[in-house]
């Protein structure tokens, strides 16, 4: 069900932690313990998807309340639009999973990733501002699609960085988030040290315990 209300909306969904550094990584994130038996999926809906981009600071308010009003006159291509932005986050999972590994992506992955990339690549335009210029997406003020468009472009700025090497993957044996490790010794080993990290230092003292 769509809601009415950007209220609605809000409430709909928690905060999410932007811990990832980029954001094709913290949407990425939206899974919690995706290598668990029981994750915790934050977007289930398209509603979901907007209450996370404005978080994230992809929309604003005024924009989520837009697209909601949209989405409500074109249910089924809101749901098709959830539906690849799930796609979308499982290929960029797997994607960037291959580069903490040291391996290459899969070749279908990047072909479907490279698909939404032509599509959101196609749209770009460069507009005048008061200051200069900036870049922005034609037809993105009703497009129920716009936030892949933008999430892919992420993804293909971090793919072709030097950050790339700086991708990790939480050694949480139940996590599965991933973030830049832009510490100076490239030591960080957690998505988060008051989550993940105090969670394994309680299991190793249980374990040396009980040992």
């Amino acid at each position: 069900m769509v809601r009415n209300t950007l209220t609605e909306l809000e409430q709909s969904t928690d905060t999410v932690s932007f811990i990832g550094g980029w954001l094709c990584l913290d949407f990425i994130n939206t899974i919690n313990w995706c290598d668990s038996d029981k994750p915790n999926d934050r977007i289930q809906s398209y509603p979901d998807l907007l209450v996370w981009s404005q978080q994230a600071d992809i929309l604003t308010g005024h924009e989520a309340q837009q697209l909601l009003e949209e989405a409500k006159l074109h249910p089924q291509k809101a749901e098709l639009t959830f539906m690849r932005a799930i796609a979308l986050r499982e290929t960029l999972f797997r994607v960037f999973s291959a580069i903490v590994d040291h391996d290459t992506p899969d070749a279908r992955d990047l072909a479907a990733f490279n698909k939404e990339l032509r599509e959101a690549m196609t749209l770009l335009q460069i507009r005048p501002t008061k200051t200069g210029y900036t870049m922005g997406y034609q037809g993105e003020e009703k497009a129920l699609d716009r936030i892949l468009w933008v999430i892919t472009r992420s993804a293909a700025n971090l793919l072709t960085s030097d950050k790339l090497s700086r991708i990790k993957k939480c050694a949480a044996p139940d996590c599965a988030w991933m973030f830049l490790d832009m510490s100076r010794n490239r030591s960080r080993r957690w998505c988060a040290m008051n989550d993940c990290g105090n969670r394994e230092k309680a299991r190793r003292y249980y374990k040396r315990k009980t040992a």
